[in-house]
């Protein structure tokens, strides 16, 4: 199935330019080149979480989770709250092992020093301040675990199912979920979400493609429809059908 977050992005990206918001289609596009949520895309998302720890990217990786607390972790339930929370200070611990691992002492310094305001008061981490000036930590009993390769496997397994429910809590803007109800519907109905994305995808080639006078009153008719409904109260069913008939009548 089409992503609805890609379908929306065109949406948008094809208004500034035929409006043309050249600064605006700029910003919006870097913006969408940086977004942290990969759009919601939890393999994206673990991923980059992984290359993070790989090049010793400790700022990124903070943003990650800076993002994450902010615009997903507020939705969740006391106890997955508790559960998130743990999940961050044990990628903080895999990323910290992976510096001493690979011999980068620097870079576990510089842990400590860019992560002290997250790291301060938080009696998790009471033992670890020492671990870069101890010989063998992999040995130690306080950190042995924290080297094998089974507890960086289960962490991450842990941490991407984990997402996948934090994501599954978090409601899409409305043009997004309009986008995911015609998708539904129409693989439902047997049409192929390719199909759809390009109908979607190419607004500005409907100027054109009107076949007669009967065809442009289609349209404004679906739009005289929505004004019955009160403007102070947007209507997400008015809209979908809107989307659809637009969408649909070019097909």
């Amino acid at each position: 199935m089409s992503d609805p977050y890609n379908i929306v992005d065109s949406l948008i990206k094809d208004y500034l330019h035929f409006r043309g918001f050249t600064s605006s289609l700029k910003s919006f596009e870097m913006d969408v080149g940086n977004a942290k949520d990969k759009k919601f895309k939890v393999d994206a998302v673990v991923d980059d979480i992984v290359s993070c720890i790989e090049k010793y990217d400790i700022i990124s990786l903070r943003g990650i989770f800076e993002y994450l607390n902010v615009r997903v972790f507020t939705n969740l339930t006391t106890e997955q709250t508790c559960i998130a929370r743990q999940l961050e200070n044990d990628i903080y611990r895999l990323y910290l092992v992976n510096t001493i691992q690979n011999r980068k002492p620097s870079k576990s310094v510089e842990f400590f020093e860019k992560n002290m305001d997250f790291l301060r008061n938080n009696n998790q981490w009471n033992e670890w301040f020492s671990l870069p000036y101890i010989n063998n930590p992999s040995e130690s009993e306080v950190y042995k675990r924290y080297f094998t390769k089974q507890w960086h496997e289960i962490l991450l397994v842990s941490l991407h199912n984990f997402l996948s429910i934090a994501f599954s809590r978090v409601k899409g803007p409305t043009l997004v979920e309009c986008i995911n109800e015609i998708l539904k519907n129409d693989s439902i109905d047997g049409e192929s979400s390719s199909n759809i994305n390009d109908r979607i995808e190419l607004p500005r080639s409907r100027v054109s493609s009107f076949h007669s006078f009967d065809e442009l009153m289609d349209d404004f008719a679906i739009i005289a429809q929505a004004t019955n409904v009160d403007r102070n109260k947007p209507n997400k069913g008015v809209l979908i059908s809107m989307l659809k008939n637009i969408a649909g009548s070019r097909s």
